[in-house]
């Protein structure tokens, strides 16, 4: 929490129990999106499907760039992070994310 909100607002919320809203979560950045409860659920999924319906190739190594990455110092990371996007160019999903491009068409993703 205290890397998220910060150590001197998660002391706070930790030390008082107090609770947050929704707006309030969204305002300290625990969280990106606020929906209306009515609207969570379609949301969540319309979210889920936008991504699985990517390059999920490349939404792994992206995941892993950012949970693995925010732990290390940042030349580290940074050479991470360009290690895992030469693994990307190489795959078989930048050569068809390519080609679709070129052909103005959707792409077929594989995620290899």
């Amino acid at each position: 929490l205290a890397r998220q909100v910060g150590h001197s607002k998660a002391l706070d919320l930790n030390l008082t129990g107090e609770t947050l809203t929704p707006q309030e979560a969204l305002e300290i950045k625990l969280v990106d999106r606020v929906f209306p409860q009515e609207e969570t659920r379609a949301k969540t999924l319309e979210y889920a499907q936008k991504i699985a319906s990517s390059a999920t190739y490349a939404a792994s190594n992206i995941k892993l760039s950012i949970m693995n990455g925010k732990e290390m110092p940042l030349n580290a990371a940074i050479r991470y992070e360009g290690e895992l996007q030469n693994l990307l160019f190489r795959s078989q999903d930048a050569k068809e994310g390519l080609s679709a491009f070129i052909e103005k068409r959707s792409a077929d993703w594989s995620g290899q």
